[in-house]
């Protein structure tokens, strides 16, 4: 099934799980010289944008922001790594010519083993829900298996 990238696939009834929620989120504006501020561990990382044009007091839309991506570094990965990875893709820096200071890089560091091998699964709950236009797949994937439904509370 082909979707239209940047539309959820799967918006209702899917819980994110709490090592995301309640997680320690670093966030940087993305540059050339983040790479130095991001840890060679694994993780979960997102890539989000805003207009650059707005601002704090611009009412409801100075809080929004678009997931543009999101990505894992496995057990033997490393965020920063993945990060320089990315930073030299073409696609990449057009985003952050057309956002500037608003293009951003999220991650947090997961070195439990039982979570590292959820990340695959964190990684396209994700694509799931918010459909990052920036993601080559971005599409449903059955790697959702335990992953509890809100319809189903």
């Amino acid at each position: 099934m082909s979707i239209q990238r940047g539309w959820p696939t799967s918006p209702h009834g899917i819980k994110i799980p709490d090592t995301l929620i309640k997680a320690n989120w670093k966030t940087h504006t993305v540059s050339y010289y983040t790479k130095e501020d991001i840890p060679n561990k694994p993780g979960l990382y997102l890539f989000t944008a805003s207009p650059f044009r707005i601002k704090k007091n611009d009412g409801i839309f100075s809080d929004f922001k678009t997931i543009m991506y999101v990505g894992r570094a496995s057990e033997n990965g490393s965020l920063r790594s993945r990060f320089k990875r990315h930073f030299r893709k073409p696609k990449f820096q057009k985003c952050a010519r057309t956002y500037m200071k608003n293009f951003k890089y999220s991650y947090i560091v997961i070195e439990d083993v039982e979570e590292i091998k959820k990340l695959p699964s964190y990684e396209q709950l994700i694509i799931n829900l918010f459909g990052p236009p920036l993601n080559d797949r971005n599409e449903v994937s059955y790697a959702l298996k335990g992953f509890k439904s809100n319809l189903d509370d």
